[in-house]
């Protein structure tokens, strides 16, 4: 099994608290520190936006309030909220080189497309969409597209990016012999119908005005575009479906829970609403939760779902309205069964994400605060969760927002000890605060600024981190202890060692 279309990273620029363009590489576990306000959640927040735009939004692009994430407006949103300002999100999605097929007819006609989207706060006919597309071949050209005046629903190409289409036309067209022929330089503007936030099929051409184009007229490079378009809107599609999100908080256990019947439930929700439900519909990934509960993170709990009953007239019966499941957990050691209510509010923040990585398969997992109420040896042991959830059957992918030091001194330890590879994990920390020299008290001050910018902090093959340490990642330690450990800890290596360096 290989995961064929893969976001490999993701680019901002005026986007919330990054003013500047920020090139965001992502790995299988890709892990977000950094300070609180600093940005963080803002790189899981414009994958949510992306994705809700795509499922939910009608023109015009994009829908800044919905089920996903509600980031107010393009002013709210936009950096440093100035007139004329406008801001950029984009994403690489990748298509992983296979075995050349003889179907040439069925061939994707890209193996990489950078798509960059451009939210003007003068309106929505200002925005604009870049895509840069490249081949096999490493043939490649970049395309930009603005709207089409006032109507939303349709693309119009710059014209300066029209010798790059005809180009990129000219190049995959003759991939097809069948369907394509040469290609006509003396072209107009071509214009385009909107779905998925992309330039789609071909309305017409531009010559003065938007000339709508049927049947025969289309000419062969609007070919190519149909069908680059239909590959590269799929491939989008299909990207933003494979979302999902788990936020900072999931929902709290009851003592009976009510359930939902439907067989469309796909993911836990964000609050890990649709967690039982999905338990007690399928049985096998019950029994994956409660294997990852007691043999990955050795809780000594097993998880059981029952109906509850209620009494008529001395006789036991099940409820026939509303259906409900009553959650207990089995003691392994004592065999005593109790109430999760009764068991501490950690599970309950841990089991949606256990249910998700057990029911998604090739899919970009977004959690914030995975450590929310859990012992630190817990939060350790995550690590070896994540870890077999990317390197498993299932294959998903993470960005994780966390401020857990033990999760990465494990992920450190499964580098060291071989069962991770460092290209499979990225560590990024987003960064606002900065020193400057205070002339009144001969000191430096750590002050916090508006414009954030996010650090990649390489690991090596021993788990070590190349990169230094930005200021304040997880000294904190080191400033609690008294003067005579502080001694001690000097041992510490540049480069991020958490504990006393080997000699």
């Amino acid at each position: 099994m290989y995961i064929s279309v893969v976001i490999s990273n993701l680019s901002l620029e005026g986007f919330r608290s990054f003013g500047n363009r920020q090139l965001i590489d992502l790995a299988p576990l890709t892990f977000v520190y950094g300070p609180n306000s600093a940005g963080k959640s803002s790189i899981i927040k414009s994958l949510l936006l992306l994705q809700q735009s795509v499922q939910f939004s009608t023109n015009p692009f994009p829908l800044w309030r919905g089920p996903q994430v509600d980031l107010g407006s393009v002013w709210d949103s936009v950096h440093g909220h100035q007139p004329n300002s406008a801001m950029k999100v984009g994403l690489t999605i990748n298509q992983p080189s296979i075995p050349r097929r003889t179907d040439i007819e069925n061939q994707a006609i890209f193996t990489t497309a950078k798509i960059e989207f451009e939210f003007s706060i003068k309106g929505s006919e200002y925005d604009s969409v870049t895509v840069e597309i490249s081949s096999d071949d490493k043939n490649s050209g970049q395309l930009k597209f603005s709207r089409c005046g006032a109507d939303f629903s349709l693309w119009i190409l710059n014209s300066e990016s029209l010798t790059n289409y005809i180009a990129l036309a000219d190049v995959f067209g003759a991939k097809r012999p069948d369907a394509l022929f040469p290609v006509d330089a003396s072209q107009s503007l071509p214009v385009f119908y909107s779905d998925a936030m992309l330039p789609s099929q071909v309305f017409g051409h531009f010559d003065g005005g938007v000339q709508r184009k049927q049947g025969l007229e289309i000419s062969t490079n609007d070919l190519f575009w149909n069908r680059l378009s239909t590959d590269l809107n799929q491939k989008f599609r299909q990207e933003m479906s494979k979302v999902s999100y788990l936020g900072p908080l999931r929902k709290q256990w009851s003592r009976t829970e009510d359930i939902s019947q439907s067989n469309q439930l796909q993911h836990v929700g964000s609050v890990g609403e649709n967690s039982l439900s999905l338990l007690k519909a399928q049985p096998e990934l019950l029994a994956s939760v409660n294997t990852a509960l007691n043999e990955t993170l050795e809780c000594g709990y097993r998880l059981h779902l029952t109906s509850p009953t209620y009494m008529i007239e001395g006789a036991e019966s099940r409820p026939i309205t509303s259906p409900q499941v009553m959650p207990m957990l089995e003691h392994l050691t004592s065999n005593v069964h109790v109430s999760p209510v009764d068991a501490g509010f950690g599970l309950s923040q841990l089991l949606p994400i256990l249910v998700e990585m057990h029911l998604r398969e090739q899919t970009l997992i977004l959690i914030e605060q995975p450590e929310l109420h859990l012992h630190p040896r817990l939060q350790a042991r995550m690590g070896q969760l994540f870890r077999n959830a990317v390197r498993g059957r299932n294959q998903n992918r993470f960005i994780i927002e966390t401020h857990s030091e033990h999760l990465i001194l494990r992920i450190r330890r499964l580098i060291r000890e071989g069962l991770l590879t460092p290209d499979m994990v990225e560590v990024l920390y987003v960064n606002n605060q900065e020193f400057t020299y205070d002339e009144s008290s001969d000191t430096e001050v750590l002050y916090t600024t508006l414009n954030s910018q996010v650090l990649s902090l390489r690991l090596d093959e021993y788990g070590d981190f190349i990169d230094p340490w930005p200021n304040g990642f997880f000294d904190e330690r080191f400033e609690e202890l008294s003067s005579t450990q502080n001694r001690r800890m000097e041992q510490v290596d540049e480069t991020g060692g958490f504990g006393i360096a080997e000699v």
